[in-house]
């Protein structure tokens, strides 16, 4: 149940990782739900292998540790998610900039300006407001991008889960005593 938890996650988290910005609702909800599926398809099965080893009087101790384990795991998971999240967002900003130079820009910004200036509804000059709407559709696509990539990074981790899965060692419970009736 872990494995097939795992590959479903890790297949929902790359097929968002192909999405554009102008993807439809249902597409990003489809693919949530399918994300959930292996969520509710691994942690039940991960925390019941975690207490299959604890003896019965030892329950308590465990739970706490399991918990401590859970919260500081999201908690290094939130920050390096958000540190991958703002330097991947630095680098598809510096290279979309790249590409916003020269010609490219005066042509984009010409193209704009003209349209605004058809529409001048008195928010400063058309010039100005052209530059301005293109940096913020560059910063769109960055944070677009950087997103995806993040995506990507725990689709993979998910793939590594599985192979994990596989050294998780059986325990054979002694049974209770035969009960005898006389």
């Amino acid at each position: 149940m872990i494995i097939f938890g795992a590959i479903v996650l890790s297949g929902s988290l790359w097929l968002t990782s192909r999405l554009q910005l102008q993807t439809d609702y249902a597409t990003f909800a489809a693919y949530r739900m399918l994300a959930s599926l292996g969520l509710a398809s691994l942690f039940p099965p991960i925390s019941i292998t975690c207490f299959s080893h604890v003896p019965p009087g030892r329950n308590n101790a465990a739970s706490s540790l399991y918990n401590l384990m859970r919260n500081l795991g999201s908690s290094f998971g939130i920050a390096t998610v958000t540190t991958v999240l703002a330097r991947r967002n630095q680098f598809h900003q510096a290279r979309l900039a790249e590409h916003l130079t020269g010609a490219h820009i005066r042509v984009q910004q010409t193209q704009l300006a003209h349209l605004l200036a058809q529409r001048a509804d008195g928010l400063g000059a058309p010039t100005a407001r052209a530059t301005r709407m293109i940096y913020g559709m560059a910063q769109q696509q960055a944070a677009a991008l950087s997103y995806f990539d993040d995506f990507r990074l725990l689709g993979t981790f998910c793939l590594i889960l599985p192979i994990l899965a596989l050294f998780i060692v059986k325990t054979h419970h002694p049974s209770a005593a035969p009960h005898v009736v006389e």
